[in-house]
């Protein structure tokens, strides 16, 4: 079975070769963004598929017809990812993809109407023309669903995008940009190895994630968690136990997971790192599984609403805990 990054690299491969992200339509396009990229090998190796229009002589092809271009731009981004865990080759890849992307494709909507009193020929021109505020406000109220799906899959990644400067801009969704877009990877060889339940679950939170599903996302991490530290507590207690068997908290020993969850526990510590890990798995239930719970007020029920920032949030958490716990167990 293919890695969930792998997949999440054909789906943006998919977008570019329908065009729904970049405008291939002339043959430098390919050309500017590999060499921009420092890869102008793979171009020279893939450039028959790279080029849209063929010339014989003085004739053009109208119908811009690609020849395996799906294959050709997924065998790029997969064998730059593969080969690029300590260089971050693949992350000036993106970057040169992203300053590729065509504001006329990834933003819908009539762009007459944005700023009242003036006129804009196409969403480019709005976007190079307007002040910050106005062009950020474009992108959170008219991005496409094809554009919200490549930043999606650019999140299993490890990246983002933001808007600086009257330009899109790649960011890091970790603080360490050099091994940004590995971090999903170790903690999968990791949990394939040591722990292969939670490596299934680990993979459907980051494919709900990255289908536009949230609940289905937060309510995985909570899974994880749960099932993680289960594998670690003594016989006949519950998950939360074996929390309090990884946790380095001082004095963790000596109480009772309950006791530190109903606050009863020595009040002389503050016992962290559990207090942390249990707010996480708490905000996991009440966004994920328990969602549709909630208390009746003027004869409604007032239920959570689970948005893609929340799984973010929730999935990044998940992943600080693993590797966490992948930490402090090799100690």
């Amino acid at each position: 079975m293919d890695r969930t990054e792998v997949i999440a690299i054909s789906k943006i491969a998919t977008l570019i070769s329908e065009e729904k992200i970049i405008r291939t339509d002339d043959n430098s396009v390919w050309d500017k963004i590999l060499s921009n990229a420092g890869q102008s090998e793979l171009y020279e190796r893939y450039e028959e598929n790279l080029q849209p229009y063929t010339y014989n002589g003085k004739y053009e092809n109208p119908n811009r017809k690609f020849k395996e271009f799906f294959t050709a731009i997924k065998t790029i981004l997969k064998t730059v990812y593969m080969e690029s865990e300590n260089s971050g080759e693949f992350q000036k890849l993106m970057e040169a993809i992203v300053d590729a992307i065509d504001f006329n494709l990834i933003l819908e909507g009539n762009h007459e109407e944005l700023e009242e009193g003036n006129y804009y020929y196409n969403f480019k021109q709005y976007m190079e023309r307007v002040d910050d505020r106005l062009a950020k406000l474009a992108m959170e109220t008219m991005p496409s669903p094809a554009y919200k799906e490549f930043v999606l899959n650019l999140n299993i990644l490890n990246l983002d995008i933001q808007f600086e400067n009257r330009k899109l801009k790649l960011r890091p969704l970790t603080e360490d940009v050099e091994h940004a877009n590995q971090t999903t990877s170790v903690i999968m060889d990791w949990l394939k190895h040591d722990h292969p339940a939670i490596a299934d679950v680990y993979k459907e939170a980051l494919e709900s994630y990255s289908n536009g599903q949230p609940v289905s996302c937060i309510a995985s991490c909570r899974i994880i968690m749960t099932g993680l530290f289960s594998e670690s507590k003594d016989e006949q207690t519950k998950w939360a136990n074996g929390l309090r068997n990884v946790s380095t908290d001082q004095n963790i020993q000596n109480v009772t997971a309950k006791d530190i969850i109903d606050n009863k526990a020595n009040r002389n510590f503050n016992y962290p790192r559990f207090r942390s890990i249990y707010g996480l798995y708490v905000m996991t239930c009440d966004l994920g599984a328990h969602n549709l719970e909630g208390p009746i007020i003027d004869g409604s029920v007032q239920r959570e609403v689970a948005t893609m920032n929340d799984a973010l949030l929730c999935l990044r958490m998940t992943q600080d805990v693993l590797l966490w716990v992948k930490a402090t167990k090799q100690r």
